[in-house]
């Protein structure tokens, strides 16, 4: 898998969170979607913004996520919330 939990997190907020939510799944990213803010597991901001720019979809706000430490300690065990 490419994207898994247990690499980098992104949050981006984009103006067709759909179409932008569709493109990073079939590369294998973990998408979770509150509105048009997207919470993007194992992407990197420069990662998601690439995508992002390939699809055409405009980006209204992008950054690196910090994990929580049970999210740091669900991604490391394998285990789910």
């Amino acid at each position: 898998m490419l994207g898994g939990d247990d690499g980098p997190a992104t949050e981006v907020r984009a103006q067709d969170p759909e179409r932008l939510t569709h493109a990073l799944v079939n590369r294998g990213h973990h998408v979770q979607r509150a509105g048009d803010v997207l919470s993007v597991m194992g992407a990197s901001p420069q990662q998601v913004g690439e995508i992002a720019g390939q699809e055409g979809v405009a980006v209204l706000g992008l950054a690196a996520k910090e994990r929580s430490l049970e999210e740091a300690f669900l991604a490391l065990t394998g285990a789910t919330s």
